[in-house]
């Protein structure tokens, strides 16, 4: 299965999509809030083929949601890839323009050019398909990424050599 970390403070909103998701192939691996999210990605950061993102959501345990939550994640985001010389496709799943003035602008700007190869990257949860295109952009992204190649297409590979955790670091 594709492994998709998801970072959105509705839980109602993850579940809804749960069952869809694993019609696609996708394992959804749900936080709440960015602080246990990005402690997750550190750990297992091999284990994840996509991130995605609400635009209005908690950084921290215990706060509230900041207007300014995608605009620091995607720079934390940055630094996370820059340290592992690897990047992960991450999209933007909200409702946004409700709840943040110039959304698009402020996804925008945390998408650096090099992204934009991943094609479309904010999806709204206003629009009833947008969360079926992004599955399927997800399931059309996963298999370029080096470890999903790896780990899935030579697992069979890995069985026989006994070394389950041959990609983690």
């Amino acid at each position: 299965m594709i492994k998709v970390l998801w970072i959105d403070d509705d839980l109602s909103i993850v579940e809804s999509h749960q069952i869809t998701a694993e019609g696609h192939g996708i394992d959804l691996c749900h936080f709440d809030n960015w602080q246990e999210g990005q402690e997750e990605l550190q750990k297992n950061f091999n284990d994840y083929s996509a991130i995605i993102l609400d635009a209005h959501c908690v950084l921290n345990k215990g706060e509230a949601t900041k207007d300014n939550f995608l605009i620091l994640v995607g720079r934390k985001l940055s630094v996370i890839f820059e340290n592992k010389k690897a990047k992960i496709p991450w999209f933007i799943y909200s409702a946004g323009q409700a709840k943040i003035a110039n959304f698009d602008f402020i996804s925008n700007s945390v998408i650096d050019e090099e992204d934009k190869s991943w094609g479309q990257r904010i999806y709204k949860k206003t629009v009833i398909d947008d969360f079926e295109k992004l599955l399927t952009k997800i399931v059309e992204l996963a298999p370029q990424n080096e470890n999903f190649k790896i780990k899935y297409q030579y697992s069979k590979l890995f069985e026989v050599l006994d070394c389950p955790d041959f990609i983690d670091p």
